[in-house]
């Protein structure tokens, strides 16, 4: 921003600056001339006349701050989040309009579409014809690109996931566009933020009636995006007649799924739970229990465990990678002798061991995570970003507890060989 403030500060710059009619203007200007420079044809600018760049501006959208929907009750401070968020996404330059060039705004983006809105307005074909011929590369570049809409509302679906939990109650935008004629003249694009109350069900577990809550999260325009499973995974465990069953939770998962993975972002958790449920390729049948496989930044951290209960399928916890019931932690039973009351004791049963303590790559301990298969949860603290380390943990002392366990029970089978 300080650099177009600074722009619009400098005299006689051909182009862009010569167009005086207020600051909204000049802004609005300034981006559509940035995107003609990385296009390679800023002089075409000055072939547009007073009267078009007046019909160019009444055809911009105007992106509305988020607001809370008529007669909904949203709390202040989610309001205020959301605005922060949207106006972030809006200005941070993150896109490459052209491969290689200098990345622009989905703003800068958006000011573009009212130009291509009057190119394909205009009822003079040898003037649209002139104009496309004159912002040819800038034409080019737009059609290759594609729709700065979509990018929007994806990161826009992206803050609703990051925000959202199925147990709570959770909030989804409505958006709308319309034409104004009065005060300042243009397209409005509004966003009405609605709120969505859970789907809750009581089942018996365990002799007890709890609440579990179907798994979903909110979308942009077209309310919840509820998670399914098709039954054809199920092969012979299910007996109805259904092509698909929902996937429901208790919230004591989503409890064991945030301890067991702390010191991760809550926003990348929930986006990364979105697709462990959203990728049907997650999905596994182990023993007698469904997996869902959870990971962070491609790196395997557990699985939500679930059981199938009628017409639904019930998470019921999530398991860390290397606890019981779960492929890697069953092998790491098998080859180390830890048990599963081992696993809790030593506390690696949660992310946060591998995230505060540091390991040298030849380490045993190492090489028996790299032969069970669960290693690379070792450099999560690199991909989190996480460099601090407190050397707490005594691996040491968990290599010698696995080594005696092993020498023990070399000697309990040495025994039975000779009886």
């Amino acid at each position: 921003m300080a650099k177009n403030r600074n722009n619009r500060r400098k005299k006689g710059k051909k182009g862009v600056t010569s167009f005086n009619d207020g600051s909204a203007q000049r802004v609005f200007f300034n981006r559509f001339y940035k995107l003609l420079k990385i296009a390679g044809c800023p002089e075409a600018f000055g072939l547009l006349t007073s009267k078009e760049k007046t019909y160019i501006y009444e055809l911009r959208i105007h992106l509305m701050q988020p607001k809370a929907a008529p007669s909904s009750d949203v709390p202040a401070h989610i309001i205020k989040y959301y605005k922060d968020f949207c106006q972030t996404i809006r200005q941070i330059e993150d896109q490459e309009f052209i491969p290689g060039e200098d990345l622009v705004s989905i703003v800068d983006l958006i000011s573009l579409k009212a130009f291509l809105g009057h190119v394909r307005n205009e009822q003079n074909l040898g003037r649209k014809k002139e104009l496309e011929t004159a912002f040819a590369p800038l034409l080019v570049a737009a059609e290759q690109y594609g729709e700065p809409l979509e990018y929007l509302y994806s990161s826009y679906k992206q803050l609703l996931v990051f925000c959202n939990w199925c147990d709570q109650t959770m909030y989804g935008f409505e958006t709308d566009f319309c034409c104004r004629r009065e005060s300042v003249v243009g397209l409005y694009h509004s966003i009405l933020i609605k709120p969505i109350e859970p789907r809750v069900s009581m089942i018996g577990i365990g002799g007890k009636k709890r609440p579990i809550f179907q798994i979903g999260w909110p979308g942009v325009r077209n309310g919840m995006d509820w998670m399914y499973l098709p039954t054809s995974l199920l092969g012979e465990r299910y007996k109805g007649k259904l092509k698909e069953i929902p996937i429901y939770i208790q919230s004591h998962a989503i409890n064991r799924f945030l301890e067991r993975n702390a010191f991760v972002d809550l926003q990348i958790m929930n986006y990364s739970m979105m697709l462990c449920f959203f990728r049907k390729e997650n999905f596994l049948i182990y023993n007698k229990h469904l997996l869902f496989t959870f990971t962070v930044h491609q790196v395997k951290t557990g699985y939500f465990l679930a059981n199938l209960i009628g017409n639904k399928v019930v998470v019921r916890t999530f398991l860390f990678v290397t606890q019981h019931d779960t492929p890697e932690g069953n092998k790491l039973e098998e080859i180390s002798g830890l048990t599963k009351e081992d696993i809790h004791y030593w506390k690696i049963d949660r992310l946060e061991t591998f995230i505060e303590n540091k390991l040298e790559e030849n380490h045993k301990i190492r090489k028996l995570f790299k032969e069970v298969g669960i290693s690379d949860l070792f450099e999560l603290s690199a991909l989190l970003e996480q460099e601090k380390y407190t050397d707490t943990y005594k691996w040491e002392a968990l290599k010698d507890y696995i080594q005696k366990g092993q020498i023990q029970l070399a000697d309990v089978m040495e025994e039975g060989q000779g009886i």
